[in-house]
């Protein structure tokens, strides 16, 4: 959302957020977002003057944007982190390490850190980061990702994705970004390894190597793979609910060392499956905590595929009992209302400690 929010009972809050960036480039390259941040600070000039301001990174340039109508309307600013960047992107692309608009954006990742009166991770171990570079803990707040359920009302029933996608026997369900960081390749591996099983892998999603992957499919003729375009977030869940086992597949690498909460997550534990992801159970602790999957090394094929097939022969009623705890697990923790208490809480401070001053 961007613009005006009434997001506590006494305060209004002005929230700046990137638009989606353009397929063609990259998400922190200055044509997709140094334009709409320039409107969103244009927009946020005119609106009713609010009590404080968050901006999001990424993207930086939106922030920076937040960050100086902040400012100029004399009010508190809030940074709401949901990535490291440029970490992120030195880790996918290690040979922009020395380009110089990444060191300008590490330039604006200080800044913004600094300049914040309060800042949010989505990360708990974005602290750490965060706290490498100067900053004082005190000022850093964790607050998840959080699940919406009753912002999904599908229009398309059960059945209509069982027969849309075909599903008749064991299915591993991916939803989401295809990228590099989302290492597609992996899924393929792992089903040309199970071809002789009566296993089958759905690939919902879009993104840089989308093509790359269904060449791949069709060169290499896997045909227990089937790949589809993303579907209306709020039938998602109807989706998966034909599905027997969800993936999580990402790199081996140093961008997850301070963890990661993708939002597919949420969405497989609402939905109650089973779910794999491959990474260190310290890099996502939801699936461990709760029970309702399995961690696998993202390099050890042999592991995946022994996990995959572990889920397979488990009685159905194992598979119910281990999604459900998943779904208990974050309709309990991380709904809207307890994480909504908790930004009201650190915007009350924030105000609270600026009036003191």
């Amino acid at each position: 959302m961007n613009g005006y929010q009434n997001i506590t009972h006494e305060h209004s809050l002005f929230y700046s957020r990137s638009p989606k960036p353009s397929k063609k480039n990259h998400p922190q390259t200055p044509p997709n977002h140094t334009t709409p941040s320039l409107q969103m600070y244009r927009v946020g000039r005119i609106l009713e003057k609010p009590d404080i301001i968050m901006g999001v990174s990424p993207q930086l340039i939106t922030a920076l944007s937040a960050l100086f109508l902040s400012i100029k309307l004399k009010k508190p600013f809030i940074s709401d982190i949901l990535d490291l960047w440029p970490e992120s992107l030195i880790q996918l692309k290690p040979e922009m390490k020395h380009n110089p608009y990444t060191w300008f954006l590490y330039y604006l990742e200080r800044l913004i850190y600094r300049k914040s009166k309060s800042i949010i991770v989505c990360v708990e171990k974005f602290k750490n980061h965060i706290v490498s570079k100067g900053i004082d803990e005190k000022k850093i707040h964790f607050i998840s990702n959080c699940t919406y359920p009753n912002h999904f009302t599908p229009d398309k029933p059960v059945e209509y994705y069982k027969e849309k996608y075909k599903i008749n026997r064991f299915t591993v369900a991916y939803t989401g970004a295809i990228g590099v960081a989302n290492n597609p390749y992996l899924i393929l591996d792992i089903a040309k390894r199970l071809e002789n099983q009566p296993i089958d892998f759905l690939i919902l999603g879009e993104g840089p190597l989308r093509e790359e992957i269904e060449k791949k499919i069709e060169n290499d003729n896997i045909k227990n793979v089937k790949i589809y375009k993303t579907i209306p977030k709020r039938n998602i869940l109807n989706f998966l609910a034909n599905v027997d086992l969800c993936l999580i597949t990402v790199n081996k690498t140093e961008l997850y060392k301070y963890g990661l909460s993708p939002n597919k997550l949420f969405d497989y534990m609402l939905a109650g499956k089973p779910i794999l992801i491959t990474a260190k159970p310290e890099y996502s602790e939801f699936v461990k905590d709760s029970g309702c999957g399995f961690y696998a090394d993202p390099e050890n094929l042999d592991e995946i595929v022994s996990t995959v097939m572990k889920v397979y022969n488990m009685p159905k009623n194992e598979r119910e009992e281990m999604g459900k705890r998943g779904k208990d697990y974050i309709l309990k923790f991380y709904s809207e209302q307890s994480l909504g208490d908790k930004l009201e809480e650190v915007i009350n401070q924030t105000l609270s400690e600026v009036t003191n001053c």
